[in-house]
């Protein structure tokens, strides 16, 4: 907290500002958006098509996650009602955050910086683009901020309405996508370990950490039933195994119904019975058996044969994954011209691994020097979030094999954010240190 006496003048011109400032973010958002198109790409159209569907069971049963098919019949299908509560949502979502980030700060600077800093994130292409997209990606992320912002609110003052928000968003996060599932399920055992080391506060990290694992099976079981892996993991062998000559024959060995020449002409192409959408067609319904009852237990199995390649491969295809600036425009037709958020998306969310890890040395050497004279605030969140991105270029990498950098969307946010709360935290920490300094 500052040691300067409380202003009120300053602390009125402080929210006049911070309103002005939420003001320009939601302006730099809806006007490029307003004058867009809906974006709609093929899974858009079976996003809709399931929709309207008229048993709710058969939606949570759909081979696609539910809470999108639901937030769609919701709305009645009505596309343009449905990007625009997208855009309102993730508004809410990123302003919360700015908000909740600031909360956590010591020093005034430090809370001007942060507010303003979360709400640049929150500006870049990477996010906007989105929200006028009938698809899964404007809801993803606007719910992981919101249970990260619910998250920061409530840190270390837990009240019942905290962490039941933080259930409900993390919840609703989990059931919108497969990879959200898996990352949520880690997320609720790391929250399990902290709870069993802490003395204080355990009661509702216990509480959260049930609830997020409970989430997590709940979503393993709705994909189950709506057989949602098949078809990435149908890509994953004939995109990726079968174009590596040992696993290729770790899959014959272990019962891929191919011979090794189909296993060879096969590699690195999607496939289906008739050959559409420029894929291989294949026949053979045994492969398509195999895919069904063996494969998820082999290519498990192929995890312990090769373990080097399975914990190197999601790092050493990091470009393929968060490193790529994906042309929404183009590829839903939204027509959208987003401005100043094309330049801020190059600072905000630094492609190059080089630049990373430059990044990372530098808070690294930030926190050696400054950790041991203060506390950083945000920095166990934001360390975490850093740490936890491997984990979920894992899941993503060795989840499917089409789509890589759409379906790691979650992944390159994640780890912006990492970098920024830590950033911002040390900047905050600073600030304070500077201030305490004798004059």
């Amino acid at each position: 907290m500052d040691v300067h006496p409380h202003d009120d003048r300053l602390d009125r011109l402080e929210a006049g500002v911070g309103g002005a400032v939420v003001v320009a973010f939601v302006l730099a958002r809806a006007i490029p958006f307003a004058r867009a198109r809906v974006g709609l790409d093929f899974d858009s159209f079976d996003y809709l098509a399931l929709a309207r569907h008229g048993s709710i069971g058969g939606v949570l049963a759909a081979h696609r996650p539910p809470v999108y098919l639901l937030f769609l019949k919701l709305l009645g299908e009505n596309r343009q009602l449905v990007t625009w509560v997208q855009l309102v949502i993730a508004s809410a979502a990123w302003v919360w955050l700015a908000a909740a980030t600031a909360r956590n700060l010591r020093t005034r600077g430090g809370r001007d910086i942060g507010f303003l800093a979360i709400l640049f994130v929150g500006s870049s292409l990477g996010m906007a683009q989105w929200d006028r997209v009938i698809g899964t990606e404007s809801l993803s992320i606007s719910l992981g901020v919101t249970t990260l912002a619910a998250v920061l609110w409530w840190w270390d003052r837990w009240s019942p309405l905290g962490v039941a928000a933080v259930c409900a968003s993390a919840t609703l996060w989990a059931l919108l996508r497969d990879a959200n599932a898996a990352m949520v399920g880690v997320a609720g055992v790391v929250v399990l370990v902290v709870a069993a080391t802490r003395r204080g506060f355990r009661r509702p990290l216990i509480l959260i950490g049930a609830v997020a694992l409970a989430a997590s099976v709940g979503a393993i079981v709705s994909s189950n039933i709506g057989v949602r892996w098949r078809q990435p993991m149908q890509d994953v062998v004939t995109l990726r195994l079968l174009s590596s000559p040992e696993r290729a024959s770790f899959l014959l060995h272990h019962g891929l119904p191919l011979s090794r020449a189909e296993a060879h002409d096969l590699a690195g192409r999607c496939a289906n019975p008739v050959g559409a959408f420029l894929c291989k067609k294949v026949t053979n319904q045994r492969f398509y058996d195999w895919i069904d009852q063996d494969a998820r237990s082999v290519y498990a199995r192929s995890w312990f044969a090769f373990p080097a390649t399975t914990a190197w491969e999601p790092l050493a295809h990091e470009r393929e994954i968060i490193g790529i600036r994906l042309p929404v425009a183009e590829i839903t037709g939204t027509q959208l011209h987003a401005g100043f958020a094309e330049p801020v998306d190059v600072v905000a969310f630094p492609r190059s691994p080089i630049v990373v890890l430059a990044w990372i040395a530098i808070l690294a050497v930030g926190v050696a020097l400054l950790g041991a004279r203060r506390p950083i605030p945000l920095a166990s969140i934001a360390c975490a979030l850093i740490v936890l991105t491997y984990v979920h270029l894992w899941v993503v990498w060795h989840g499917d094999a089409a789509e890589l950098a759409r379906h790691g969307l979650a992944a390159s946010l994640q780890l912006a954010l990492g970098l920024w709360f830590l950033s911002i935290g040390l900047v905050d920490a600073l600030i304070g240190y500077l201030r305490e300094l004798p004059r």
